[in-house]
């Protein structure tokens, strides 16, 4: 009974660690305690696309996002003066490596950003 035990959770581990590896999203959250937020990102392969979709809730008076592997993904900004909640950037047909995104959001408290990072 304890080796059935131990074959299936050898199973079911490497199931999930397999479904980790190949996750093809995720996303940073800049928002309460700190308004900034750092997600580095281990593609190592070549991607068709690759999509960087950011957004701030409307109790953030600023806002700024960078993304970079060896070359540069994105880079935003917007405030007081002008620009948008919203932005997107696309990565075309390359090798990405070790993709390294940062975003930040400003304003009262509950001021907020995400950064979400797609490819496929």
């Amino acid at each position: 009974m304890k080796k059935i035990i131990l074959i299936l959770a050898i199973v079911f581990s490497s199931m999930f660690s397999s479904y980790a590896y190949n996750q093809q999203s995720v996303t940073a959250y800049a928002g309460i305690p700190t308004n900034y937020a750092y997600m580095g990102v281990n593609i190592n392969s070549y991607c068709t696309q690759l999509l960087l979709n950011c957004t701030w809730t409307m109790l953030a008076t600023s806002g700024s996002v960078q993304a970079y592997d060896d070359i540069l993904l994105a880079e935003y900004n917007w405030g007081p003066g002008g620009g948008d909640r919203y932005h997107s950037a696309n990565g075309s047909y390359r090798y990405w490596g070790y993709i390294r995104v940062f975003i930040g959001a400003d304003g009262s408290t509950g001021a907020s950003g995400t950064a979400t990072l797609t490819w496929w």
